[in-house]
């Protein structure tokens, strides 16, 4: 729907004595066809609730969407985990290492089963200092004993 379309329904709910609020509970509430129209509602605080709606009605799309409005990259994430976009989730990982986000960088590489991307953030965070066996001899021995 485009914007001039949006604004006159906004426009309409009004009028017709809807609050802001109402107007947001409308179109929150089942009717996520009307999300555009949440564009001229720029506030986080709806963004989110949108995608609290999204999530309950089954609509990834809106979900990622609203998330990435609220910047939510936690979330985000994991969208991507339980969706299966793994080409997204790389490039989640990126963006969590332009944040300096240690954490998000670590849950990023664990989604993606990349053990050497956790290797070197844990490194880098100095997690791994002083331990006087390296890592991949850790994996060697769990191998080994029948562990892994």
């Amino acid at each position: 729907m485009e914007s001039w379309a949006g604004a006159a329904l906004l426009c309409f709910l009004h009028h017709t004595g809807w609050t802001a609020a109402e107007s947001q509970g409308y179109l929150l509430s089942g009717h996520l066809a009307s999300a555009a129209l949440l564009q001229e509602l720029d506030d986080k605080e709806t963004w989110h609730r949108l995608g609290v709606e999204a999530l309950r009605q089954g609509n990834h799309q809106i979900v990622e969407y609203s998330y990435q409005k609220t910047k939510n990259f936690e979330r985000l994430s994991f969208l991507y985990l339980i969706t299966g976009n793994l080409e997204k989730l790389a490039k989640m990982l990126k963006i969590s290492e332009m944040r300096n986000d240690v954490m998000g960088s670590f849950h990023n590489a664990l989604y993606l089963g990349d053990i050497r991307e956790r290797i070197r953030i844990l490194e880098d965070a100095g997690a791994l200092s002083g331990h006087s066996v390296p890592p991949q001899s850790i994996v060697v021995q769990r191998r080994n004993t029948g562990l892994a």
